[in-house]
């Protein structure tokens, strides 16, 4: 369920964007692949959706950039009100036994959000955090085709207080990726 509907035309415009990069990126064999773009719906059991950009900056070690959406409370929440966030991601990624950005990695992510809470009689608007750490595996498959898997925890503060209550998510919560998209 969107809690907003500006955020499904800000969904759609990314994910646009996200089509037409990939389409412009040439077809990489899996041992020159020096990135992947990525979406992870597994996300949406903490309630959001992620898109992302993993690049190799050293043969071990890559940098991703991501944008996040809460779309839904997800299913460790228990609050009445409803949330929304868009957060821009950034982290590390360390690929102790393969090139990267193919194998298994280890790496710590932070980011920032716009967070816009509303309990029904009230709203507010602030920016949130977040911050982490994550464990995972990525493949490169058909020279093209990428899929990452992972798990981690983290700490996230993307509520507000209207009337008293605190909307939104906020304290430490595991992360889960299954990333799919392709390599470049």
């Amino acid at each position: 369920m969107y809690r907003r509907p500006h955020s499904i035309r800000t969904t759609a415009a990314f994910l646009s964007l996200l089509a037409l990069g990939t389409l412009a990126a040439r077809p990489a064999r899996a041992d020159d692949a020096s990135g992947t773009v990525t979406v992870n719906p597994i996300d949406l059991v903490n309630g959001y959706v992620n898109f992302e950009i993993d690049t190799a900056i050293a043969s071990a070690l890559s940098f991703h950039a991501g944008l996040n959406f809460l779309v839904w409370d997800g299913v460790w929440e228990e609050h009445s009100g409803d949330a929304f966030a868009i957060a821009p991601e950034l982290g590390l990624r360390l690929y102790p036994f393969l090139s990267a950005p193919a194998g298994l990695w280890i790496g710590p992510f932070v980011g920032v959000a716009y967070v816009s809470v509303d309990n029904g009689n009230d709203s507010a608007s602030t920016a949130g955090v977040y911050a982490g750490g994550e464990i995972g595996f990525t493949l490169i498959l058909f020279d093209f085709l990428a899929g990452s898997v992972g798990a981690g925890l983290g700490y996230q503060d993307l509520s507000a207080v209207v009337d008293g209550a605190r909307i939104g998510p906020h304290g430490v919560l595991p992360r889960f990726r299954l990333g799919l998209g392709f390599a470049f």
